[in-house]
């Protein structure tokens, strides 16, 4: 995105219980938080003010499979409204999830998942929602269906 570009990598290896977690890193936001609400994301801190505007989008690049096929997306987010993000890999089509609502934009947590076909070698995901605010993300976890 124009403000944040934040880039992940890892080999996603085709096995039952292999799971990855991608982590975030937004170090401009993390310092404005009190110490006690850092420990409540999974590396004490998370991306927020995503959304609202086109270019204003979560990307993770360099995702990588070895062999391809279905995957199942995690993403850890908050917020205190109902809210809804688009999640879109490589360039197929978007999914949408909405009326993500936890109670609180730091404080409590949930993950939300969409099922996504990833191909073979490196792949690009990216979280948006062009027209409102999405969620706070935490982090994004992928397994092999």
């Amino acid at each position: 995105s124009r403000d944040r570009n934040l880039v992940a990598a890892v080999f996603l290896i085709p096995a039952v219980l292999l799971i990855f977690r991608y982590r975030l890193i937004d170090i401009s936001y993390f310092n404005t938080l009190p110490p006690d609400m850092r420990l409540l994301a999974v590396a004490g801190v998370f991306v927020g003010f995503l959304g609202n505007d086109a270019e204003n989008y979560l990307e993770w690049r360099d995702v990588y499979s070895l062999t391809g096929g279905e995957y199942t997306i995690g993403i850890r987010c908050a917020s205190a409204e109902d809210r809804g993000m688009t999640v879109q890999v490589n360039d197929g089509e978007p999914q949408e999830i909405n009326g993500i609502n936890t109670g609180s934009y730091i404080s409590s947590w949930k993950t939300v998942s969409v099922k996504a076909n990833l191909k073979k070698g490196y792949n690009r995901i990216r979280l948006s929602n062009p027209t409102a605010w999405a969620p706070n993300v935490d982090c994004m976890t992928i397994w092999k269906n």
